[in-house]
């Protein structure tokens, strides 16, 4: 948007010039907050420059009148002011966007979700930002924020909403004009702000499609067909325009090769800075959601691609258009009521959260273990794996068995070049390694190849047979105290009766019930931990 302001003593309009150039006026005292500024195509006339951050501007009965109109930084401090019949019910509103469009204050509706921020101020504070990511579940608000983030942008903007599908035959159309573009953005606003209305689409995808030049055209059908491998015609007639894949007429393709190719068509399109969709996922598979995303999310494809597009703002179910480039680009939708905080990803750990929550925070989904417990030896292994299938029966916890305390890092070594580093894979915080009490010193290593401090349990004592339940070892020993247990490298013996440790772990394994009593240095030290992230 370009602003002029009127000189001091001077009967002169200054500009244009952009928001920044305005304040640095400002700051070396050209103008100040009385002084009149006005924007491009504005039809409210001019305002005081101390209002020029505020988004809603009321002329009392004609617009046309002359007078200075009311401002209000937001929707609600403007419906605030009705409530308190600030605002005759004659006025007209206007926003703060090239060719706005005044309508009656008393077609407003109140939003229904409140942002925090609010979406003016996350615009704002994304504007040197070439990715947004949203995530959340249904009904928290995505799309309701995508609206409201395009009143905010204007023309500067096109939505494409998750309703996108092509009807009909691909005809030939021109660009879109000027004069179309006002017109779609003003209908947009209308029916948003003004009824309660789920508006699906501000305008119609096959336009925008049929508005690409040749070059735009040659793109992309060879990006097409790189994603699907296969023969993908953009031909212009002269008479119609032929739309093939694999000499098949575009028209009978899948709806999901459609939806992609009018998505990557909007993309390109040069007139729009900013491009916002809403779960971009839909009709595709994995594989060419992936395509996607990487056109989105890699600065060097999204350049060759949407060369003219300087920024993305998607929200998405998928964890595949998450960015993992700059975890920061990614933001949690929680809603509470009618209050939606804006949550940013600022660390790894929440980044993995996020991945986890949008897979159904269930790895059981992908046929993959909850959570990886490491063991020193075989014993360990029998007892802890009959532990938790009767504790956790519904889940999936993998035991490994490290053979020796000094092997355990180099287990860790090998789930890392599995995972691709730990902390940056799901399971940066469900790894549990479990030692002796002579083996702590072995922590170190274990903290520095990204297992938790709080995953790494140590026993009072040397042995698991120490946290065996009183039950059964009163059963094999004919005593339930501890402190009578001896034993050597591999064999445990007390009142008489002497088992292997291996046989030992069987025997109790064997007998473990769903309602076992455990004793309490399990429960406190491995159970209860590993329950709060099976959760």
């Amino acid at each position: 948007m370009r602003y002029y302001y009127l000189k001091r003593d001077e009967p002169i309009w200054a500009g244009p010039m952009s928001r920044d150039q305005l304040a640095e006026a400002f700051d070396r005292n050209l103008l100040n907050n009385s002084s009149w500024v006005q924007w491009d195509n504005s039809p409210i006339g001019p305002i005081k420059y101390e209002s020029i951050d505020c988004l809603y501007f009321v002329a009392h009965r004609d617009i046309a009148a002359g007078l200075p109109p009311t401002a209000y930084r937001t929707i609600e401090d403007m419906l605030a002011a009705v409530d308190r019949r600030e605002i005759d019910m004659n006025s007209m509103v206007c926003k703060r966007a090239e060719n706005a469009k005044p309508i009656p204050v008393t077609s407003y509706v109140r939003p229904p979700l409140k942002f925090d921020p609010a979406p003016w101020a996350f615009l704002d504070s994304r504007q040197s930002k070439n990715v947004t990511v949203i995530a959340g579940p249904n009904n928290c608000g995505k799309s309701f924020l995508l609206k409201s983030l395009q009143i905010e942008l204007g023309q500067k903007g096109y939505l494409t909403l998750a309703s996108r599908f092509h009807q009909g035959q691909f005809s030939r159309a021109n660009p879109l004009s000027e004069q179309e573009k006002q017109q779609l953005y003003n209908s947009f606003v209308q029916q948003q702000l003004t009824a309660n209305n789920n508006f699906d689409q501000v305008n119609n995808p096959q336009r925008v499609f049929q508005a690409l030049d040749d070059e735009q055209r040659q793109l992309l059908a060879s990006t097409v067909g790189e994603m699907l491998g296969v023969e993908v015609d953009l031909t212009q007639g002269a008479k119609q325009d032929t739309f093939t894949i694999d000499g098949d007429p575009i028209e009978i393709t899948s709806s999901g090769v459609r939806l992609l190719m009018s998505l990557l068509a909007t993309c390109m399109v040069s007139d729009y800075d900013v491009i916002l969709i809403d779960e971009p996922e839909i009709g595709l598979n994995p594989r060419l959601q992936n395509a996607l995303a990487f056109a989105i999310v890699d600065p060097r494809k999204r350049a060759s691609l949407f060369g003219a597009v300087r920024r993305f703002i998607v929200c998405t179910h998928s964890h595949v258009f998450l960015d993992r480039s700059e975890i920061q680009n990614n933001f949690w939708l929680e809603r509470n009521k009618k209050d939606v905080s804006i949550r940013q990803i600022q660390s790894m750990s929440e980044w993995h959260a996020l991945q986890l929550k949008m897979l159904g925070n269930d790895l059981r989904s992908m046929f993959l273990p909850e959570a990886i417990v490491l063991v020193e030896g075989p014993s360990e292994q029998a007892f802890l794996e009959g532990c938790f299938a009767v504790t956790f029966p519904n889940h999936r916890v993998a035991v490994l068995d490290c053979k020796t305390e000094t092997d355990m890092p180099k287990r860790l070594d090998d789930l890392k070049a599995a995972f691709g580093g730990i902390e940056q894979s799901p399971y940066t915080n469900r790894i549990f390694c479990v030692l002796d009490s002579k083996h702590q010193t072995h922590t170190g290593e274990l903290r520095t190849r990204g297992v938790a401090q709080n995953h790494i349990v140590i026993w009072d004592h040397n042995g698991i047979e120490f946290v065996y339940p009183d039950r059964i070892l009163s059963a094999v020993f004919s005593t339930s105290d501890r402190t009578l247990l001896q034993m050597d490298r591999n064999h445990v013996a007390c009142n008489g009766v002497k088992k292997k440790k291996t046989e030992l772990a069987g025997i109790v394994a064997r007998q473990l019930k769903s309602d076992e009593s455990w004793p309490d240095e399990l429960e406190t030290k491995l159970l209860e931990p590993l329950r709060k992230v099976l959760a």
